[in-house]
């Protein structure tokens, strides 16, 4: 690893090009409350294929006093101890969910009951589109004997409770001058012999986060269409973060199987003209499909359509929102013990 830093002025942002996870500065965990920045770090940036480079989708924002994670795929707790150890496993409090595929929200139980564990002392709510409640309640209820378990042993019951809301699209969020809004995006399911959106109950959503006059946009999964509210959310944004696949090449029955998902999700080219309508100062490709793919070809195929700043996420980068925005990696805190934190929360 080179310590060679990657700073982007908002006068060079047209010349940014994808970026190696070798070349990114390291960076370490911001303090409660010591910047005006919104900090991003990129726990997971794969979707459902397994991938020992490219983890289960989850982004934590780092705003102010708040640590609040967009989304909560699988091996996410492995992610937050290696970004922030105990620390930030006990002080993750909040979680937004897009929608309920599981590669989105398969390792909240194990953020929900090993921060409590190792010293949370609040509920972990979860926010999300409908359906979000009864996810929590379900797994709550699937839970209730290893709760008792540790309660009996003596882990206090303060924390173990796991809450959640059940959100319509608009402002959902407002505390400390963090504010986030959900938008509705195009991710339910199609059905391929009509191309039509079958019947299914909830929705999926897309996040704008706020932060001191600086905004962030998620895209969640989505399949991109001419009036996509994404474009409106995300018009002069500081970063726009958003899912891509890349067809599989081929006519065996595995190409064949990884691009049934094509009709809702969102390719190179379709992402290019979104970025083009936006304008963010950055854009960003997350939830990246397949995870083998290269920023260098995602650019190559973004390019004719898109000619602003772009960087493909790897796992562990970070992205600090102020004025300039610093591409980094962050440091990796896991070979703190417990029992040398401050974690536990009185």
């Amino acid at each position: 690893m080179t310590a060679r830093s990657f700073l982007v002025a908002a006068a060079a942002l047209l010349a940014a090009q994808p970026l190696a996870a070798s070349a990114a500065r390291a960076t370490a965990p911001v303090q409660n409350g010591d910047s005006d920045k919104i900090r991003l770090v990129f726990l997971g940036t794969g979707a459902p294929r397994p991938s020992e480079e490219r983890h289960g989708a989850s982004i934590l924002v780092e705003a102010g006093k708040h640590r609040v994670l967009i989304d909560c795929g699988p091996e996410i707790r492995q992610r937050i101890f290696q970004a922030g150890n105990f620390d930030l496993l006990t002080n993750i409090t909040e979680i937004f969910v897009t929608h309920l595929h599981y590669d989105h929200i398969a390792d909240i139980d194990d953020v929900w009951i090993a921060g409590w564990m190792y010293g949370r002392r609040t509920p972990l709510t979860i926010w999300g589109p409908p359906g979000t409640e009864k996810f929590a309640s379900d797994i709550s209820s699937a839970f209730s004997w290893d709760i008792r378990y540790r309660e009996i042993v003596g882990i206090p019951a303060a924390g173990n409770r796991l809450q959640a809301h059940d959100l319509k699209p608009g402002e959902v969020f407002d505390r400390d001058g963090l504010k986030i809004t959900a938008f509705h995006v195009e991710h339910m399911p199609i059905n391929p012999a009509t191309m039509k959106v079958g019947k299914l109950e909830g929705d999926t959503y897309g996040y704008k986060v706020e932060y001191k006059g600086r905004s962030v946009v998620f895209s969640g999964d989505v399949r991109d269409l001419p009036n996509s509210e994404i474009v409106k959310a995300a018009q002069g944004a500081d970063v726009l973060v958003h899912e891509v696949q890349v067809p599989s090449t081929g006519g065996d029955k595995e190409a064949e199987r990884a691009n049934v998902s094509l009709n809702v999700h969102t390719t190179p080219e379709q992402a290019g003209a979104v970025f083009a309508k936006a304008k963010p100062r950055m854009a960003v490709y997350s939830h990246i499909i397949p995870p083998q793919t290269t920023g260098e070809y995602l650019s190559a195929l973004t390019r004719p359509y898109y000619k602003g700043p772009l960087v493909s996420a790897f796992d562990l980068m970070t992205l600090t929102v102020g004025e300039q925005i610093e591409v980094g990696r962050r440091e990796n805190q896991a070979s703190r013990v417990f029992e040398d934190t401050s974690a536990v929360q009185k």
